[in-house]
C-alpha cells in the first residue's frame, strides 16, 4: 500500500475529461461509474466532462456541452477556439469550487493537455498533493518542444499513470517518467450497445438523411477512425481497388477526408464516406460490415476502433502496431499483418470475404475475447485497483 495513501471518508476528488466524442466507448458512462465507485466507497465526488456534442443528463455533476455548430469543428481555427472557450469555462467552475472552500485532495485528469493544465492550476491554487492522469499518448503525437515540456512535468509529478499499452510505458520511460507510477489499464468499450446483430435500420436511415447510397450487401468492408496518414487510410482505399468489395464504407472525419474522397475517384472505387456516425448509430454501421479493417502505420496503446468492431462480433484484419498484441491473436480472434505490407492486407482481406464461416467463427472469438478482457467492466476493475494504492477504500 502506498505510504501516502489516506482513508477515503477524508478525501475529496475532482475528475476532469476533455474528450471531445463523450459516448465513444461508453467514455461518460464509465466515468459516471467511477465517480458512483468513489462515492459509495465514502469519496466526495465532483465530476467535469467538457465535450463537443450533447450527453446523456448527469445528476451529481458538472457538465460543458455543445459550444457552436458541431459541423464547423472541421475548420480548424474554430475547433482550437472551442477548445479555449471549454478551458475556460471549465476553470470557472474550478475556480468557483476553490472560492467555496472545496479543495479537493485528489485530481483525476484524462491527458487532453487543457484538462492537464487545469488540474495543475487546480493543484496549485488549492494545494492538492495528488495526481492522477489517465492516457499516455500525448508524447506520441506532439510536436511542440513547449507544450511537450509542460505536459512532461506534470507527468513526473503525478502520483499515478494509467496508460492503456505496454508501448506506452516505454514511451513514457523515455520521457524520463517515474516507472513506478505506471499502471497499464485496458480499454473498455460498452459491450451492451457494442453488441453483434445490431439493425442495419438506423445506419440506413442516417444514410438517407445525408443523400448517401446504401451499401450493397455480401461483400462489405469498413474502417472507422480519425483520418490522418497514421490510421491507414490510404492503405485501406489501396486494398478496396485490388480486392473488389460490394461495398466500402469509410467512417469518421479528418484532416485527409477531401484527399481521400479525390483519391477514391482517381481510382475509380466506388466508397461511402459517411463523416461523423452519432454513436448511437456506430454500432448499427458496424454490424453491416463483413469485415472491419484498420492498416494503421503507427498507433500509440490499443485502439479503440478496432476493439470496437470486435465487441460487434466482427471479423477484423489489422496491422501489428502499438499494444493490439495485446488483444488481437492472429488467425483466432482477428488477421494481423505486418505493417506496410499491402499484399498481406489484401490477400487477410480477401481469404475473409471469399469465407463467410471462418469469418463467423474469428468474430465469435473477438466478442468473446473483448467481453473477457476489454469491457467497462474489466476497465473500471483495474481502475479501482491501481487507484487503491493511492486512496484506501
Amino acid at each position: 500500500m502506498n505510504s501516502h495513501a489516506v482513508h477515503a471518508k477524508s478525501q475529496r476528488i475532482l475528475i476532469l475529461s476533455g474528450t471531445g466524442y463523450p459516448l465513444r466507448s461508453g467514455m461518460v458512462k464509465w466515468i459516471e461509474q467511477l465517480g458512483a465507485a468513489l462515492a459509495n466507497a465514502g469519496c466526495e465526488v465532483r465530476q467535469i466532462v467538457a465535450s463537443e456534442m450533447p450527453t446523456i443528463g448527469w445528476t451529481g455533476c458538472y457538465q460543458i456541452q455543445s459550444l457552436g455548430d458541431s459541423r464547423r469543428r472541421k475548420q480548424i481555427g474554430n475547433h482550437y477556439l472551442q477548445g479555449f472557450r471549454r478551458f475556460r469555462m471549465v476553470h470557472r467552475i474550478v475556480a468557483g469550487m476553490l472560492t467555496t472552500g472545496w479543495n479537493p485532495n485528489l485530481v483525476i485528469s484524462d491527458s487532453t493537455p487543457s484538462m492537464l493544465l487545469l488540474a495543475h492550476r487546480t493543484a496549485l491554487q488549492g494545494n492538492v498533493p495528488r495526481l492522477v492522469i489517465a492516457g499516455g499518448d500525448f508524447f506520441r503525437e506532439e510536436p511542440r518542444w513547449l507544450l511537450r515540456n509542460m505536459v512532461r512535468h506534470l507527468y513526473k509529478r503525478a502520483t499515478g499513470i494509467f496508460v492503456d499499452g505496454a508501448d506506452l510505458q516505454a514511451v513514457l520511460a523515455k520521457e524520463g517518467i517515474n516507472q513506478q507510477s505506471l499502471h497499464v489499464i485496458p480499454h473498455g468499450v460498452d459491450t451492451d450497445v457494442l453488441t453483434p446483430g445490431v439493425s442495419s435500420e438506423l445506419f440506413f436511415h442516417f444514410l438517407g438523411e445525408k443523400n448517401l447510397p446504401i451499401p450493397t450487401p455480401g461483400r462489405i468492408v469498413l474502417t472507422h477512425g480519425t483520418l490522418k496518414e497514421s490510421t491507414g487510410c490510404l492503405e485501406f482505399l489501396q486494398m478496396i481497388s485490388k480486392v473488389k468489395p460490394t461495398s466500402a464504407i469509410v467512417v469518421g472525419t479528418g484532416h485527409l477526408d477531401t484527399q481521400l474522397q479525390r483519391f477514391a475517384m482517381q481510382l475509380q472505387i466506388p466508397v461511402i464516406f459517411t463523416g461523423m456516425v452519432p454513436e448511437d448509430v456506430l454500432p448499427s454501421a458496424l454490424c453491416v460490415a463483413d469485415v472491419c479493417v484498420y492498416p494503421f502505420r503507427d498507433m500509440a496503446g490499443v485502439s479503440v476502433a478496432v476493439i470496437e468492431a470486435m465487441s460487434c462480433g466482427r471479423s477484423v484484419v489489422a496491422t501489428d502496431c502499438g499494444s493490439l498484441g495485446e488483444v488481437l491473436r492472429n488467425g483466432q480472434n482477428a488477421l494481423v499483418v505486418p505493417r506496410g505490407n499491402q499484399d498481406a492486407l489484401d490477400a487477410s482481406v480477401l481469404s475473409l470475404l471469399d469465407d463467410p464461416q471462418r469469418r463467423d467463427q474469428i468474430g465469435a472469438k473477438a466478442r468473446k475475447e473483448i467481453l473477457a478482457n476489454w469491457s467497462l467492466g474489466v476497465r473500471q476493475q483495474a481502475f479501482l485497483k491501481a487507484l487503491r494504492e493511492i486512496v484506501r477504500f
